[in-house]
């Protein structure tokens, strides 16, 4: 099963409803280093939301600092989100080479990042997906490229030519012996 299989089965939730937002705010050093977690460092910005069908379960966004921008967000699929913002206006974000993890368990992690932003009064976390973020701003551009494209690309033709030049020289250098 793949990672991404996997935090769709496990936090499968989190497609089926909208999200409210919670909090946002920026990842302190004292948690990074108490939680020693590689995905985020220090000053990362992260939003908290809040599923709106069971009130346990979040979804922690890591690394997007237009998140807070949105209002509510509905997860699509495993790299698109519909976010609406607090004026109503509705956007599609595309995040193509993210990394997500879900924990169906109570995490210290997920409750002082809730206690740092100022949530107070929020449900206990039974369930919580880590969804870090890279933001692609062109969602046409896709990681299953084909080999069409790459064949027009500045990195093939410089290729093509150093071993053009390559041969050249080999042929050179075996005609003289």
């Amino acid at each position: 099963m793949s990672l991404g299989s996997a935090f769709q089965t496990l936090c499968g939730a989190l497609f089926e409803d909208s999200m409210t937002l919670v909090c946002s705010a920026v990842v302190p050093e004292s948690l990074t280093k108490k939680y020693r977690n590689r995905m985020i460092s220090p000053r990362d910005p992260y939003s908290i939301y809040q599923l709106d069908s069971i009130n346990s379960s979040y979804l922690l966004v890591f690394h997007f600092e237009d998140m807070p921008d949105c209002r509510t967000i509905q997860l699509t699929d495993m790299h698109n989100l519909n976010c609406t913002s607090h004026t109503g206006e509705e956007k599609n974000l595309y995040f193509g080479y993210s990394h997500r993890m879900c924990y169906n368990y109570t995490l210290d992690l997920t409750t002082e990042l809730k206690h740092h932003c100022g949530a107070r009064g929020y449900e206990e976390n039974m369930q919580s997906g880590y969804y870090y973020t890279n933001h692609d701003p062109n969602p046409d551009i896709r990681s299953d490229v084909s080999g069409g494209s790459l064949l027009g690309s500045p990195t093939l033709v410089i290729c093509l030519i150093v071993s053009l030049l390559l041969i050249a020289l080999l042929h050179w250098k075996t005609s003289r012996l």
